[in-house]
């Protein structure tokens, strides 16, 4: 994740985090993603954050792993996909029809929102087009979930800390097609979101197969030729060509082609 991350030792804040490629396994069902960042600890406690998870995460209990030391405690923030509860407590502006209101935002309801300004609470109108609602931040970033955790350490020095959590929206199934009697193998990753990953490993722990750097566009499938070994066919769809031409579907169940 490309996020900020602070460091507060004895009332200073030091941005100190290096950025590793995230990977998501894929297993039957589920899907987890880890994200991979580095600090500089200070020996004794430390105070991390806030760091992004990604916008896709599922649940606020996050395992983490770290080498000589411990997360003791952490505060979760949650987010939201939906755009109106995802305003609430950030800064915005509204504009529209020559009038321009900033603030943070306290409430939204159907028509109206509530914004805490520098002259007071106000309420406004819910912007139509052609008005407008700006905040500074991407999209991914502020539906991202937010942690900032604490840290006890053995040592000062660097140390790289996994976090890792079930997302939502990520599924892998195998496809075949025979032309002409061979058959071909292939893998089909879908990423049924609107978030779209630029490099993200991948790793299908059932199949024992990693894709490395991988761009997945929101709402698309990628999908992957690969060999089969010991000719363990895994269960899947059959596309059935005939010098090219499409005669049918099969799949295979229990390893075994079923025409």
């Amino acid at each position: 994740m490309k996020n900020k991350v602070g460091l507060f030792l004895s009332g200073l804040l030091f941005l100190a985090s290096t950025i590793f490629a995230d990977t998501i396994v894929l297993t039957k069902n589920k899907a987890t993603y880890i994200q991979e960042e580095e600090f500089m600890l200070a020996e004794g406690e430390n105070i991390l954050g806030p760091i992004e998870l990604h916008p896709l995460n599922t649940l606020e209990i996050l395992n983490f792993e770290i080498e000589d030391a411990e997360v003791v405690d952490y505060i979760y923030e949650p987010s939201s996909l939906n755009w109106k509860e995802n305003l609430i407590g950030k800064e915005i502006v509204i504009s529209g029809d020559g009038r321009v209101f900033k603030g943070k935002v306290i409430d939204i309801k159907k028509d109206f929102i509530t914004l805490d300004t520098k002259k007071g609470v106000i309420i406004v109108p819910t912007p139509t087009f052609p008005s407008k609602i700006e905040i500074k931040k991407s999209y991914s970033s502020s539906a991202s979930p937010k942690i900032t955790f604490k840290i006890i350490s053995k040592t000062a020095g660097e140390s790289k800390i996994k976090i890792s959590y079930p997302i939502k929206g990520i599924f892998w199934k195998v496809r075949y097609l025979q032309n002409n009697g061979k058959l071909i193998a292939f893998l089909e990753i879908e990423n049924n979101t609107v978030f779209s990953f630029t490099s993200i490993d991948i790793f299908v722990k059932p199949l024992n197969k990693k894709l490395e750097k991988v761009f997945l566009p929101a709402n698309s499938k990628k999908i992957v030729k690969f060999d089969i070994k010991n000719k363990k066919f895994p269960d899947g769809i059959v596309f059935i060509y005939e010098n090219g031409i499409f005669k049918g579907i099969g799949k295979v169940k229990s390893g075994k082609l079923i025409k």
